[in-house]
């Protein structure tokens, strides 16, 4: 009898020992999120700021973040040929997100920051461009359906 405790014991100690997923952000990003808009901030090499602009979505565009670590963003871009549809991959680690678009070669990271449970914003600092003294930074801004 003591030995099955003891494994039992050595069992629940290797399972609780695994690498648990962050679940925190996790869960609060799943499902359809709508596209509210998107605030870009330009930068010199101060840090100060030399630009802003916002750009905006239609009232159907949105972002789905499934279970399986699937998602699609969808844009309605007034086009003849209907909404642009872009499928992703993504993962949550700690308090980011990291999305892979499918034709992208390498994923982006985004800081998440959860405002309430009916909205998220998503912050992404673009890498500076070549020869530039321009760092920029969008926020896009996600409210529940």
């Amino acid at each position: 009898m003591k030995k099955i405790c003891f494994l039992l014991c050595c069992l629940l100690m290797a399972v609780s020992a695994c690498k648990k997923e962050n679940t925190a952000f996790g869960n609060k990003l799943l499902g359809k999120w709508l596209l509210q808009k998107v605030e870009y901030t330009d930068y010199d090499v101060n840090n100060k700021i030399i630009g802003h602009a916002t750009s905006g979505f239609s009232a159907t565009d949105y972002m789905l973040f499934d279970k399986d670590k699937t998602g699609e963003t969808v844009t309605d871009d007034r086009t003849p040929f209907g909404p642009q549809i872009r499928k992703f991959t993504y993962n949550i680690d700690q308090s980011n997100v990291n999305i892979k678009y499918q034709y992208d070669t390498k994923a982006k990271t985004y800081k998440i920051k959860v405002v309430n449970e009916n909205q998220v914003i998503l912050t992404y600092n673009y890498d500076p461009w070549e020869d530039s003294i321009v760092n920029e930074k969008a926020e896009t801004y996600l409210i529940r359906p």
